[in-house]
């Protein structure tokens, strides 16, 4: 694959690529991409030197990279070359806001609540924050009765979703009041006895610490020589197959670092026209 991409969106679909296996070529120009210097913090280097930025270690891992500097005539047969070595499908992306073309308006920013369910978004508790789905009114019923308010579920305002969604803001204050009250821990205890579905809002350390984040190996050290104590920190992608290993033994290259290889596996020679990483 050939990545012509740079900064997040495109690095990240390639790096993904390359976990599940493909030689993903990033192609640079001889600056390199810009999250190389979106730092600090900064891979710290075997001699304390800053090396490329973390941001950019966050989304390269498991690729080769190639300068080819697409001002010169040089740079660009070696993006021709690239293409000539793979094929790529056809593909359309198309997005629908299915709920503006039933109901003909258009969608607000609600910022983590849902728009057609209620009560489903994040509360603040005594500790912290939580997130709370409830997905139909037999767990409504179960909410309120946990909050030491049964009579909610035969509220007329919120004895099913729709009249919810209606009175959202009734119900979010009630809510909100018992909520806030208790600690985060007691919460989810009780909601997960329940059947109700609802999770932390970690903080990354929290996160990190999850025990399924760490029975899914989520954290990476990936060896890199040129880093200090020989590795670079990394965060796998979360796909597991039962009879497969993700590809995550590489780390983001240096810019340029494949060059005279590529260009070598293209026929091409490995000279002039902006191909060398810089000195």
């Amino acid at each position: 694959m050939v990545e012509l991409a740079r900064i997040l969106a495109g690095p990240w679909m390639g790096q993904i690529l390359a976990d599940l296996g493909a030689d993903v070529v990033k192609v640079e120009s001889p600056e390199g991409d810009d999250t190389r210097h979106w730092g600090p913090p900064f891979v710290e280097g075997a001699d304390g030197e800053a090396l490329d930025a973390a941001y950019f270690h966050s989304c390269n891992r498991g690729k080769r990279s190639i300068i080819a500097d697409l001002r010169t005539q040089q740079g660009q047969q070696v993006v021709r070359a690239l293409a000539k070595a793979v094929r790529h499908p056809d593909r359309e992306l198309q997005g629908r806001r299915t709920r503006y073309l039933v109901s003909g308006r258009v969608p607000r920013r609600m910022g983590n609540a849902h728009p057609n369910i209620v009560p489903y978004q994040v509360f603040a508790v005594r500790d912290g924050y939580v997130i709370i789905a409830v997905d139909n009114d037999a767990q409504f019923a179960r909410l309120s009765a946990y909050l030491g308010q049964p009579e909610l579920a035969t509220d007329r305002r919120f004895a099913t979703n729709a009249a919810r969604v209606e009175h959202r803001s009734e119900l979010v204050s009630l809510l909100s009041t018992e909520l806030v009250r208790r600690a985060r821990e007691e919460v989810l205890r009780a909601l997960e006895t329940s059947g109700i579905p609802a999770g932390p809002i970690n903080n990354v350390a929290e996160a990190f610490a999850e025990p399924q984040v760490e029975h899914r190996g989520m954290r990476l050290q990936l060896p890199c020589p040129y880093a200090r104590d020989g590795v670079v920190p990394g965060i796998r992608t979360p796909i597991r197959f039962s009879l497969a290993e993700l590809l995550t033994t590489r780390p983001a290259p240096a810019l340029g670092e494949h060059s005279a290889e590529i260009l070598g596996e293209l026929g091409l020679g490995a000279s002039g026209g902006g191909t060398e990483a810089p000195q």
